[in-house]
């Protein structure tokens, strides 16, 4: 996006702004930049001409008088605006996320799932290739095309939309529960969990289940020692599928014990609503005891501008307190758990960090209100 440029002596710009105007007519396309100045009307067969073209009809100094068109939609976002964040977002999908506590989510944000999970997803790919439909023509019988069963990965940097969302939701355990009289270790308590995910959570939101369809059923390895590998069925508003993609056990207590999971693409579920990583875990408290924890890093699909029209998309109306609800009914769920197993454990006085964009300031800044610069700085920047 370009913000301005010249064209002689004359200055022209992209948004109001200051500068030298003379009485030519300086088309603006949004989407390619100025090919068009000086009483040049824009060709609609050029193969770069964008249909959101304006012009402007300036009389000496000061700010452009809008002749045809306008410089912002229907909200009142200046496209110039959204082009330039968009670009930004492009080269950082971070950039709008809050700074406060960033960098201890970028290691989950850019996890990969390693060669034996990708080896299990081109398997499964194998499966479903002795499912693919033909489309017939009704009237010939004649083959027209195949639809082929989708199965991939959804990672953060892939997503087609630009908001990154980063949360953390942790619970302080000060006396591990006992089940038949025995006290779990911490690596018993996150596997009961993860075998029992649907009794810790409030299943009016969502519910998890081993994927299973006609081709794939992965009950078995799931409910396994080693998930690694294992699809879940996520039933919510919007359906979606994760992949067990990191799963760490270990004997020694000092260690971070944990699963985590990625976000696919799939026949039964289609396109996840978001694309990214969680993990659930235990590890070690400094001050003593143990911390369990779900942590979530991904990038919502929807585009940036509907988003912003409607930040529901991913479980309906208000859908991101809809998906803190989940995961503080965990918090209480795992807190009901252990005491009722003869343990204790309590939620920190600290509070739960979720890193979410300031969707006020961001319209702030479409709007004209705010600078870039006042934008990050409300971003904790």
């Amino acid at each position: 996006m370009h913000g301005g440029g010249t064209s002689g002596s004359t200055n022209y710009y992209g948004s109001a702004g200051s500068g030298t105007y003379n009485t030519s007519y300086y088309w603006y396309d949004y989407g390619t930049g100025w090919p068009y100045t000086n009483n040049t009307v824009p060709n609609i067969n050029d193969p770069n001409y964008d249909p959101t073209w304006y012009y402007w009809w300036t009389s000496g100094a000061g700010t452009p008088t809008v002749g045809t068109g306008s410089l912002t939609d229907a909200n009142g976002y200046y496209y110039s605006k959204i082009a330039e964040l968009q670009n930004d977002l492009q080269t950082d999908p971070y950039f709008l996320t809050p700074c406060k506590y960033l960098d201890q989510f970028k290691t989950l944000g850019n996890f990969l799932p390693g060669q034996s999970v990708i080896d299990r997803i081109n398997n499964i790919k194998l499966q479903y290739s002795q499912h693919i439909k033909i489309l017939k023509d009704p009237l010939t019988g004649f083959p027209i095309d195949e639809i082929k069963p989708e199965l991939y990965v959804q990672t953060l940097n892939d997503a087609g939309g630009s908001i990154v969302n980063c949360d953390y939701f942790p619970v302080h355990i000060t006396s591990l529960p006992y089940i038949n009289n025995v006290q779990l270790t911490p690596q018993e308590l996150l596997n009961y969990f993860r075998k029992n995910f649907n009794t810790f959570i409030d299943n009016s939101i969502a519910t998890f289940s081993p994927y299973a369809d006609a081709v794939v059923d992965d009950n078995a390895l799931w409910n396994s020692d080693n998930p690694l590998g294992a699809m879940l069925h996520l039933k919510m508003l919007n359906d979606g599928t994760v992949i067990v993609s990191d799963y760490q056990i270990s004997n020694l207590n000092t260690l971070n014990n944990h699963f985590t999971v990625t976000t696919m693409c799939t026949p039964l579920d289609g396109l996840h609503p978001v694309s990214g990583n969680r993990s659930w875990g235990i590890q070690p408290d400094i001050n003593g005891g143990y911390t369990f924890y779900v942590q979530g890093v991904d990038r919502i699909t929807t585009s940036f501008i509907q988003l912003l029209d409607d930040v529901g998309s991913l479980f309906g109306p208000n859908g991101m307190d809809m998906a803190d609800k989940l995961w503080r009914s965990l918090q209480d769920g795992m807190i009901k758990f252990i005491k009722d197993n003869g343990g204790n454990a309590e939620k920190y006085q600290t509070p739960d960090i979720i890193l979410r964009t300031d969707f006020d300031a961001v319209k702030q800044f479409f709007q004209g209100v705010i600078s870039k610069d006042e934008l990050k700085k409300k971003l904790g920047c």
